[in-house]
């Protein structure tokens, strides 16, 4: 075949690379992985190349139509990204940026599978040279891109609706007897950003107040860019009760280093102090590498939290230190640690001498997709890492990491529902 053949393709290649590694530039930190996005496009052309070979025996007009199926979420998504370097994504309106984010991830996810099945049906046809099966294959790779691209659509309004109630029994030695029977409610990863109206929310709070707990804990990520996102829902969270408190810890988001259109340093202070102050208008305490005390009948129970914390050297402050929590806690208080990250409990904080009997932690929201029944829970994001959701248990320490309320990155869940924790607590022995 010659060259020119390829000639647009080649382009394709080039402006995608040049594309995808110029404009995170210009974009905020949790764009800055688009420049891997190029080697999907890269892979999707070099694809087809080989696969000429099926076209081939197609008609020119069948021809024509598969080119536009393939190449028109390319299209999109480099439209959508056009778009977000010269108006930031965080300053859309979010009657804008939720349908445009839903339909940039279903173009990516249905586009990826449709290259899946593009190389299996190249497969196909190689080891077998049997062009109804080659048909088979691609007709089916293409059903498959067109399902997943509507389940991406309408997962906004199936599985981020009615959030759901996930009760956990901690029982251990260490919980003081005046505890026992204890509530908390831990509720984690808000992303108040990606909530069009305070009905969600609504729904959470009047869901935490049946529950009549004791304590309400929130690991995290309250925030997805800047403050002015929780402004909106004051009055729906104020409206929050727990005889023990509300406290809250910083998460990842909550420090506003996703937000790239900061002037200067001074406005990324001030932006943490108006959340800083949003709290203290809520009433929820705000815990940063500091524990507090809660009495019950002559019992105490502590509850510290850190700021955030990662083993990476990352774009946004990972300033969290559980030890500097605990350093004026007599050691044999039980405690319950509040930190997004759960990255620290396995090598750290399981294996520390204090009496670290439940750690919280957010952070990882399952990637969003999964499932969830009273016996059982899977989520997409455990098959990288161990800690995705769910109850673990080591040397009778307890770590619990729930999979979030809200929503980011892709503004939907995909059989995985916003989650409302209940911790009771029994002593055992």
């Amino acid at each position: 075949m010659k060259l020119k053949k390829y000639r647009l393709h080649i382009i394709i290649i080039l402006s995608t690379v040049i594309l995808f590694n110029i404009a995170p530039l210009f974009l905020p930190p949790n764009f800055r992985g688009l420049s891997l996005y190029t080697l999907l496009f890269v892979f999707d052309t070099l694809v087809l190349i080989p696969f000429f070979r099926i076209f081939n025996s197609w008609s020119n007009c069948r021809k024509k139509t598969f080119l536009v199926i393939y190449w028109t979420p390319f299209i999109s998504l480099t439209a959508i990204v056009l778009c977000a370097v010269f108006i930031p994504f965080p300053d859309w309106t979010t009657y804008v940026k939720i349908p445009v984010a839903t339909l940039f991830a279903a173009l990516y996810f249905s586009h990826f599978l449709i290259w899946l099945f593009l190389l299996l049906t190249y497969l196909v046809r190689w080891l077998s040279g049997n062009r109804m099966a080659t048909n088979i294959s691609l007709f089916f790779g293409l059903s498959a891109a067109a399902v997943l691209f509507a389940v991406c659509l309408v997962a906004p309004f199936l599985w981020t609706v009615n959030p759901q109630v996930v009760r956990v029994k901690i029982a251990s030695e260490e919980v003081p007897k005046s505890f026992s029977d204890y509530t908390i409610v831990q509720i984690s990863d808000l992303h108040c950003d990606y909530f069009r109206n305070e009905k969600p929310f609504q729904t959470m709070v009047d869901s935490i107040n049946r529950l009549n707990p004791d304590l309400v804990l929130i690991t995290g990520d309250v925030v997805s860019f800047k403050t002015a996102e929780i402004e909106r829902f004051l009055d729906v969270f104020r409206q929050i009760k727990a005889p023990d408190g509300v406290f809250v810890i910083m998460g990842n988001h909550d420090y506003g280093a996703y937000y790239n259109r900061w002037k200067s340093r001074e406005k990324v202070m001030q932006n943490q102090e108006e959340l800083f102050e949003c709290y203290s208008r809520l009433h929820w305490r705000l815990l940063r590498n500091e524990a507090v005390y809660i009495e019950r009948n002559g019992d105490t129970l502590v509850v510290a939290g850190t700021e955030n914390q990662s083993l990476k050297k990352t774009y946004y402050p990972c300033e969290g230190d559980f030890r500097l929590a605990l350093q004026d806690v007599p050691e044999h208080y039980p405690v319950i640690l509040m930190t997004h990250d759960p990255i620290y409990w396995e090598k750290e904080i399981s294996q520390d001498p204090r009496p670290i009997m439940l750690t919280l932690s957010g952070h990882t929201h399952g990637l969003q997709i999964g499932y969830r029944t009273p016996s059982s829970q899977w989520n997409i994001f455990g098959m990288f890492k161990k800690y995705s959701g769910g109850l673990y248990r080591e040397n009778d320490r307890y770590l619990y990491v729930n999979t979030g309320f809200g929503t980011v990155g892709f503004p939907f869940r995909i059989g995985l529902r916003p989650e409302i924790t209940v911790l009771k607590l029994e002593k055992r022995g």
